[in-house]
């Protein structure tokens, strides 16, 4: 479809090490790729006391170009990509369609691949665009959905012979490892990358199962109720019954349970509207 293309600088991925492959992802399966565009001007140095740009401003100035995202929506449209979503500000277009579209788009051929840990969607080797998008796009993510992160952290070992732990840092020695601008901190704005985890819904539920009984509470029924002497007579009885049914009418109407339970039942807890509450168990 298209004939002039170019590898895009920084998408090239080798398979995980550990992992192998154990077959090819469903070409008719949908799934979604972002785009991140150029900036509109580069950011420059940060000055130290420079008050923070707004947000608009910086969008205006920094984020992604209308031009860009057309060009980007003209290389959709030719291998039958929709545009989920637009950005400006964080500079991202988001593209869906099917594996075998979103494949033969960008040049590569994605396989499934199975680790300890699980399976996931992925490929090896570079990225290719057509030429219209050169030093437009920067990046491609999402076709390849293998693990990004693990945590760091480590047991501290047990016994006599065990070697002793490294240091902790200081909340000073941290900000200088990470380039922070000297001072107070003040004016200043950071960003937390939030990199998912949790749990799969497998594990959830294998420890559900074996530790059901710690989840196990009584139930709670509610039972609400007018109360209505009556004499044991047929009369009387019959009385009772053509009251109740008044009030049941009264009730479906419309009016507060709680209200006609205060004004017509002769029980003990009529001022507060006649609510019991029971415990029952339920396995």
């Amino acid at each position: 479809m298209l004939t002039e293309r170019f590898a895009l600088a920084g998408s090239h991925r080798t398979a995980l090490y550990g992992s192998r492959a154990v077959g090819a992802p469903d070409p008719t399966e949908h799934i979604d790729a972002m785009l991140v565009l150029r900036r509109r001007l580069p950011i420059g140095p940060h000055i130290a006391g420079a008050p923070p740009m707004d947000r608009h401003v910086f969008a205006l100035a920094h984020g992604a170009s209308p031009d860009d995202v057309r060009s980007v929506d003209d290389f959709a449209r030719q291998f039958n990509l929709s545009v989920g979503g637009v950005d400006l500000r964080r500079r991202m277009v988001t593209l869906s369609g099917t594996v075998a579209a979103l494949s033969e788009a960008f040049g590569t051929t994605l396989k499934m691949y199975q680790t300890e840990h699980g399976t996931f969607r992925g490929r090896s080797g570079e990225l290719f665009l057509p030429a219209s998008l050169r030093d437009v796009v920067v990046a491609v993510l999402g076709l390849d959905n293998r693990p990004q992160a693990h945590p760091r952290f480590r047991r501290r070992p047990h016994g006599p012979s065990a070697e002793p732990m490294p240091r902790a840092f200081t909340p000073t020695e941290v900000a200088k490892l990470y380039g922070t601008p000297p001072g107070t901190g003040h004016g200043e704005t950071i960003a937390i990358i939030e990199l998912g985890g949790g749990y799969r819904p497998t594990d959830l539920r294998a420890y559900f199962d074996k530790h059901a009984k710690e989840f196990t509470n009584p139930g709670r029924a509610v039972l609400s109720v007018v109360t209505i002497p009556r004499l044991i007579t047929a009369a009387d009885t019959a009385a009772a019954r053509n009251r109740a049914l008044k009030l049941r009418d009264e009730i479906t109407k419309g009016a507060k349970f709680e209200d006609v339970a205060k004004r017509e039942s002769s029980d003990s807890v009529s001022n507060d509207g006649d609510t019991w509450t029971s415990n029952t168990s339920y396995n």
